[in-house]
């Protein structure tokens, strides 16, 4: 693959002998791989270029500072590397024993996803609500792309978990819950009442959805509302910079792998 110096922190010569290096991209993400000309040219402020032996070079520094990007997807990978960049496929394919045919979740409602590392393609995938889902992926890897490099097919072998940073609701819910809502001011008591106890049995993943129409122009609704998120709490909360339980680090989302 081809890589911008544009986008690079720098390239590190961890065992030049045995041509073993690693990328390090202005985001923080990390690829281990070969570079793979034999001899690399450096053109000289002075005006001059020199040519040096790659097995001579310690390390390629391209910028004095990383970017790290904190609104990036994050994966983990087997061999110690780190991405950031976003997660392409649109959906994910999950086997369970509780379907005939595997479930089509889309990407955008998950949070994070951890695969088992004893057993290729086993997953548990995180929601945006916090619901775990467990399985095996169909197929057994993923698209990523890193910001500022490449597009990776990914392997579940070469994965322990992608964390995502903007995992939203799927949109029927949030039609539903937007729907819901206006009725809370509807002129009759007992439709109010309903859309009440509707909302109420969609627990505290709503909260968030809620939280908009805090500013509704409509007193009503905002009392409502309140009241709801005080019922319901504050739900669940967001995935912190380490993830989910197992994901990259701390007790395995996927018990015994």
């Amino acid at each position: 693959m081809d890589l911008a110096g544009s986008e690079l922190l720098e390239i590190r010569m961890d065992n030049p002998g045995n041509a073993v290096h690693r990328v390090v991209f202005l985001n923080t993400s990390q690829l281990a791989g070969m570079v793979l000309p034999e001899k690399i040219r450096l053109e000289l402020k002075l005006g001059s270029s020199v040519e040096l032996l790659r097995d001579m070079i310690a390390q390629l520094r391209f910028a004095a500072e990383e970017k790290p990007a904190a609104d990036l997807d994050r994966v983990l990978l087997a061999n110690g590397d780190e991405l950031f960049g976003r997660a392409t496929d649109k959906t994910i394919r999950l086997a369970t024993e509780f379907c005939a045919e595997p479930m089509s979740i889309s990407t955008g409602n998950v949070r994070a996803l951890e695969l088992s590392p004893t057993h290729i393609a086993r997953a548990a995938v995180q929601m945006w609500d916090g619901t775990v889902l467990r399985g095996e992926l169909s197929p057994a890897a993923l698209t990523f792309a890193v910001a500022g490099g490449p597009t990776l097919r990914l392997h579940a072998g070469e994965v322990l978990g992608l964390l995502r940073t903007d995992a939203v609701p799927p949109e029927d819910l949030v039609q539903k819950v937007d729907k819901l809502v206006a009725q809370l001011g509807a002129e009759s008591h007992e439709d109010r009442e309903a859309a009440m106890k509707e909302l109420e049995a969609l627990k505290g993943a709503i909260v968030p959805l809620l939280k908009k129409h805090l500013s509704s122009t409509d007193p009503e609704v905002r009392h409502r509302v309140k009241q709801l998120i005080e019922k319901l709490g504050e739900g669940e909360k967001p995935a912190g910079p380490d993830g989910p339980p197992g994901m990259f680090g701390g007790a395995a989302v996927i018990p015994g792998g």
